[in-house]
């Protein structure tokens, strides 16, 4: 299978969805890391006009991966999927699967508090 053409190594950090212990209280899910390939660009500006307008302001990427990424507004109970890109945190907020020519998806991610310098 084809390379996506600029991949590079990033880290995946991906928490499991929390759960309830005997007494009902609520236990955090684990949190695992990983590394995964992806091309890094940054929004066009047509792509920063589809955001809302909130939103626009702050540090957005989007790469291309061959790894299912879960973004954090659909995966209720736990948190979405985060990646560091150059020591800097981004938080999974949309994500595009493609299949013809060369599968892939596409991730927007958003930088986060934790993001770093």
């Amino acid at each position: 299978m084809a390379d996506i053409l600029g991949e590079e190594p990033i880290t995946l950090r991906r928490t499991a969805a929390g759960s309830r212990d005997a007494l009902g209280d609520f236990v955090a899910g684990t949190t695992s890391t990983s590394s995964i390939k992806a091309s890094v660009q940054p929004l066009t500006g047509k792509d920063a006009d589809s955001l809302p307008e909130g939103e626009r302001h702050k540090d957005w990427l989007k790469l291309y991966t061959r790894t299912e990424l879960r973004p954090v507004s659909q995966h209720a109970g736990s948190a979405g999927d985060r990646v560091e890109v150059d020591g800097i945190t981004y938080e999974v907020r949309t994500v595009k699967r493609y299949r013809a020519v060369c599968p892939h998806y596409r991730a927007d991610v958003v930088r986060t508090q934790e993001g770093g310098t």
